[in-house]
């Protein structure tokens, strides 16, 4: 019917017009019923485009034939989880090497049980994390330097009070924290 088309026109332009990627994935079951594989039902442009992809390419497809990687990392498994306790899984700082990227990347993950699947959204927060680890690294040089320094280093809060001193200060001064 015709308010049944509008009605699914709307929803897909609702998703399309997150700024996150957002997949619904239906769960694929044995012969026995148990979980061997999710296959994607819905995807919205950011998921298209963030995995370098095409809308037709992705739906009808499982995860393992488009990430095999989330066989052997693990989050498949978390998938499942979520569809058989209904608790919803968030998954912050998430390694994982994307194939279609051809690169580690590092997400915010949020799945929550849809019907008999999941519906997932993610934030690459690769880039973020990617300057956290430099920033940890230079106060890591920094540390190194200034302990190991013969010079007297402090160093002073916005109202001058000294909040860190060199060890060099004890050893020529005396003085301590």
């Amino acid at each position: 019917s015709r308010a049944f088309e509008q009605s699914t026109a709307r929803l897909q332009a609702t998703l399309d017009s997150m700024l996150d990627p957002l997949v619904v994935l239906q769960a694929v079951r044995d012969e026995s019923g148990a979980l061997v594989d999710l296959e994607y039902v819905e995807v919205n442009d950011a998921a298209v485009a963030y995995n370098r992809t095409t809308r037709e390419e992705l739906l009808g497809r499982r995860v393992s034939e488009m990430f095999p990687g989330h066989l052997d990392e693990g989050p498949l498994a978390l998938y499942f989880q979520v569809i058989e306790s209904g608790e919803p899984a968030v998954l912050d700082d998430l390694p994982y090497v994307n194939e279609r990227i051809g690169a580690e990347t590092r997400t915010d993950t949020r799945a929550v049980r849809c019907g008999d699947g999941i519906a997932l959204t993610w934030r690459d927060i690769t880039e973020r994390w990617q300057e956290q680890q430099r920033i940890i690294e230079a106060e890591r040089r920094f540390r190194m330097l200034a302990e190991n320094s013969s010079d007297i280093v402090l160093l002073c809060d916005r109202r001058g009070h000294v909040t860190w001193a060199s060890p060099s200060l004890q050893r020529t001064a005396g003085w301590t924290l």
